[in-house]
């Protein structure tokens, strides 16, 4: 007995030793440190309202706003998106637990008189059934189901902070377009009075030239900048219009939109709370950087369920029913059937197929990481260029400014010396012409600022707080992440609580 006892021990260990070992592959990627981006010792904390567009203080850009986050198509698309990872999460919690199922049967059927059977069966048409109850566990002593399930979490994640990324991008912008559509407007106004004051200045050349004070010269050139007039007027009806297409698509809706919008009458010189510098929670607050970092989370989740898939594994399956030939007797205790049986399953003769499945999820993880670094290098190269955009757009507003009042104050000059007689009408035409100019240019540097504005408040992650992926990605274990799904599965939104 001990003989056999030792010869079943000896054959279990080279059994195992035969397994398939696991390869010595390592991800060669690395993962760029904040410390590497040269960001300030700033921390940012958006002070405004969340709903940072209500400052602007235009009712209908805040209605456009909550049509384009509720109506969206691409958004809805990526909610859909979210739900789906989070179902894939729910089937991966699934593979985890113990399984139980119930089997019922019933079949007729000749037996063979040679076979089996004794007499009085043996050639005979015989009722067959069977109830049965069936247990399966996975004991997953090597952890791959649990990294499975964790990938699948953070799979889920990152469809997270992909929707809410594409929110900020989105309500951006629908208020850029609004801005679009403002200035659009006011340049309308300011084209149909330059037009006018063509219009004016035309007739009062071709006055001068009856009158023997002017050339046929003045009159062309006269006549040349009234056409040009009237293409900027039709060039702003063009771009108002645009701006209205443009927005009825972001708020998913089609031509019956454009009818309904009235003219703007936002704040536009309003200041958002923004950073002067490269905050130091730059990569903390950006949701995108947030699902890039859940997406190498995954793949590194992944590599490792690979690595377990080289190791034995160890189910437990069991049954209980009842069978009998002839429903008569199925369910007398006689009929019982029962049993219990643990699997070990050993890889010995598979090993390239392990060792591919573990290579490729480990050059995964090496794109994962590959796909962070660039989004982080692009992350800091965004808010650069907004903050120094921001800046150089402040500074061109204050000479824009300035020379508004430097061409408003000369066309005072030029309609109180044409009041008093010391000029003519033409010059206090071509003053205004400077004002209408410089107005244009103003208007343009205004709506370039705000613009900007909005897009530095977007490149360093919107007014939301730091994004629990800062702080380890939604560090709940994924059995804890499993547990919330199955319990928030029914909720109003349709979308799964992880955070």
């Amino acid at each position: 007995m001990k003989m056999k006892t030792l010869a079943a021990s000896v054959l279990l260990a080279g059994t195992l030793a035969g397994c398939v070992s696991a390869p010595e592959i390592q991800p060669q990627a690395e993962l760029t440190e904040a410390s590497q981006l040269g960001l300030s010792h700033e921390l940012f904390t958006f002070t405004g309202q969340q709903q940072w567009w209500q400052a602007y203080g235009d009712e209908q850009l805040n209605q456009l706003v909550q049509a384009a986050l509720q109506k969206s198509p691409d958004l809805a698309s990526a909610r859909a998106q979210v739900r789906a990872a989070q179902a894939q999460l729910l089937a991966a919690g699934g593979s985890r637990q113990p399984s139980l199922g119930f089997d019922a049967s019933v079949a007729r059927q000749r037996l063979s008189e040679h076979y089996i059977y004794p007499s009085p069966y043996a050639g005979s048409m015989r009722n067959f059934g069977q109830l049965q109850f069936n247990f399966s566990w996975d004991l997953d002593f090597w952890g791959r189901q649990a990294q499975l399930l964790s990938q699948a979490g953070q799979q889920a994640d990152a469809a997270r902070w992909e929707w809410q990324a594409l929110e900020q991008k989105l309500t951006a912008a629908v208020v850029e377009s609004y801005f679009e559509l403002y200035q659009a407007h006011q340049l309308m106004q300011i084209a149909q009075r330059t037009e006018q004051q063509r219009q004016s200045l035309l007739q009062l050349t071709q006055a001068r030239l009856d009158a023997g004070l002017d050339t046929e010269l003045e009159l062309r050139n006269a006549e040349s900048v009234l056409p040009m007039a009237r293409q900027q007027r039709l060039a702003a009806q063009a771009r108002y219009d645009n701006a209205k297409h443009r927005l009825a698509a972001l708020t998913g809706a089609g031509a019956e939109a454009y009818s309904s919008m009235t003219i703007p009458t936002l704040a536009l010189s309003t200041e958002l709370s923004l950073p002067q510098q490269l905050p130091v929670n730059l990569l903390a607050r950006r949701p995108d950087i947030a699902a890039s970092l859940a997406l190498v989370t995954a793949a590194d989740a992944n590599r490792l369920a690979a690595k377990a898939a080289f190791y034995p594994s160890i189910s437990l399956t069991a049954f209980a029913g009842y069978q009998a030939i002839g429903m008569d007797e199925l369910l007398q205790s006689g009929s019982q059937i029962y049993g219990v049986s643990p699997v070990l399953h050993l890889p010995i003769f598979d090993g390239k197929r392990l060792k591919a499945s573990y290579a490729g999820a480990t050059a995964q993880l090496d794109g994962a990481v590959a796909g962070y670094n660039q989004a982080v290098v692009q992350a800091v190269q965004e808010a650069a260029d907004q903050i120094t955009l921001t800046q150089s757009l402040r500074a061109q507003l204050e000479q824009a400014n300035a020379s508004l009042q430097a061409a408003e104050k000369a066309w005072q000059l030029a309609k109180a010396r044409y009041a008093a007689g010391l000029s003519n009408q033409i010059v206090v035409l071509d003053a205004e012409a400077r004002v209408l100019e410089t107005r244009s240019n103003l208007l343009a540097c205004e709506v370039a600022l705000a613009t900007a504005q909005v897009d530095l408040l977007i490149a360093v992650g919107g007014p939301t707080a730091e994004s629990t992926a800062a702080n380890g990605l939604a560090s709940q274990q994924a059995k804890t992440l499993f547990q919330t799904a199955s319990a928030d599965l029914n909720s109003s939104d349709g979308l799964l609580n992880l955070e």
